[in-house]
């Protein structure tokens, strides 16, 4: 049986790595651009049936084309956008019925206490603007945070704990330094602590 990360959204550390899941599974919907909270919103629009009218308008004002009067070739061309039309609607719908699962998706991986977050939300991206604004922290607390992790690492000895937990502590803690670019993890800085602690074991 495989098992499935979960993450529950309790407090503001929880943050990252549930928005990280919440976004890997509405990607596999193909509406992470519907929700997200923090890049360019997407409006999700249902697409327009295409009328013999988008081939060949009407020479008479307010008479609609009739698929009667389109040439062999124009009535081709408009199969095709017939055709093209239902693969859009298609994926219209199926995007409908993801976002509607993504909402589901986020109240079940939210502690209950933070439920009241989520009311009077008409759509998971305004769930998630709400989540976002009381749980993501401000690159000077995700800073201050990493810092104090990092120096519990580099000053604890590996032996306080298993050898598998303190390697896995290191690599996403020196990972998540690296990516908010903190001078101490610069150049050989990490690698010449992480020898001195392994030395030590």
């Amino acid at each position: 049986m495989e098992s499935k990360t979960t993450v529950l959204l309790r407090t503001q550390s929880d943050w990252e790595e549930w928005i990280e899941l919440i976004k890997t599974t509405a990607l596999g919907l193909d509406i992470w651009t519907f929700i997200d909270p923090i890049g360019v919103r997407t409006a999700l629009q249902e697409p327009v049936r295409p009328t013999p009218s988008d081939i060949k308008p009407s020479t008479m004002t307010g008479v609609p084309t009739s698929f009667s009067e389109l040439s062999p070739d124009q009535a081709e061309e408009y199969r095709d956008q017939k055709q093209d039309y239902r693969r859009q609607l298609d994926r219209y719908d199926r995007r409908i019925r993801g976002i509607a699962k993504i909402r589901s998706t986020i109240q079940e991986t939210i502690a209950r206490e933070n439920l009241q977050y989520t009311f009077d939300c008409p759509t998971p991206y305004d769930m998630l603007m709400k989540l976002r604004r009381r749980f993501a922290p401000t690159d000077e607390t995700r800073e201050r945070e990493l810092i104090r992790q990092y120096t519990k690492l580099r000053t604890e000895s590996p032996q306080s704990q298993s050898i598998d937990t303190w390697l896995k502590d290191w690599e996403r803690i020196y990972g998540q330094c690296q990516r908010q670019q903190l001078p101490d993890t610069t150049g050989l800085r990490a690698h010449q602590d992480f020898l001195a602690l392994a030395r030590s074991v």
